[in-house]
Order: C-alpha cells, then structure tokens, then sequence
C-alpha cells in the first residue's frame, strides 16, 4: 500500500517537472535559465524522463535569435554551458575558429 502511494508521489512529481520545462519553453525566459536547467536535469540524473522537452527547450535556443548573444555578465558561462549542452545531444555547434558545413557559431573570434 506505501509502495503505491509513493509511485503516485513520484508520478505527481515528474508531472510537475514537466510544466516547469514546459513553461520555460513557453515564456521567453532568459537563455542561462533555460540551460541551467537542461543541466541540472542531467546531473541529478532525471533527463531521461524529459528527453522530448529537453530538445523541444534546445531546439528553441538553436533557433530563436535572441539567444545569439548570450547573458552579458556571464557570457563565458553562457557560451561554454551552450557549447556543451549542444554538443551533447547532437547539434553541429562550431567552437567559433572556423564556420564549416552549416554548424551553428556560439561567438566570432
């Protein structure tokens, strides 16, 4: 009987996640709050539950132009967290040197 409660818990809780990254994605929050969370799902362990909302949520910060530049009091931070959460799930991101074959550029040098 405990055991069922708390699968219904952890049910409840995942959904609630879910509407947080959905919301995210929805609202036009600010690109370091989108990828912190994208990493933090990832080191908790939990990304695999998200893994549609997770693309959907990156696929967002691949396309929408606002996200070009960055965050300007961290933008290092920004940039290298983009750099990495990209890579990761498969996107041709450049590192910047050099644009080739259609491969997204976080910065010019």
């Amino acid at each position: 009987m405990q055991l069922v409660s708390m699968k219904e818990r952890a049910r409840s809780k995942q959904e609630e996640v879910r509407q947080i990254l959905l919301d995210t994605i929805a609202a036009s929050s600010e690109l370091v709050h989108k990828l912190e969370l994208v990493d933090t799902l990832q080191r908790i362990g939990v990304d695999y539950h998200y893994k549609k909302e997770i693309d959907e949520l990156l696929r967002d910060v691949v396309n929408n132009p606002q996200h070009e530049e960055g965050c300007d009091d961290d933008e290092l931070y920004v940039v290298s967290l983009r750099f990495y959460l990209l890579r990761k799930h498969g996107y041709n991101v450049s590192s910047g040197k050099a644009q080739q074959n259609n491969a997204i550029v976080l910065w010019n040098i």
